[in-house]
């Protein structure tokens, strides 16, 4: 009985059979042109912030990374944003903001 229920949690929690979590972001590949970010261009954490609550905070509010400004430097936000691999709908977030998003890095 208890290797049922052990069983029974574990599937519940995400454990098996790939439901239930977040969708997953697809590998980062090459963007073709890349994006370019002009070398003057800086974007605070304030600013960044504000760019991450419009475009991501609805699927990444209780991440770990976006607790403070070094986890968020110290995530593969950057590779994510850049590849455009997240959004996951990349038409969500323009080339403009997505340059300022990259510029905090």
């Amino acid at each position: 009985m208890r290797k049922i229920f052990v069983l029974f949690i574990l599937l519940g929690c995400g454990g098996g059979g790939g439901g239930g979590g977040p969708e997953a972001p697809p590998p980062p590949v090459p963007v073709d042109p890349p994006i370019v970010v002009p070398p003057d261009l800086e974007t605070s954490y304030e600013e960044f912030t504000l760019l991450f609550e419009k475009y991501c905070i609805k699927c990444h509010a209780s991440d770990p990374f976006i607790e403070s400004e070094e986890l968020m430097r110290a995530s593969d936000a950057k590779v994510l944003i850049s590849t455009k691999a997240m959004p996951l709908d990349p038409e969500d977030l323009g080339i403009d903001d997505r340059i300022k998003m990259l510029a905090f890095f």
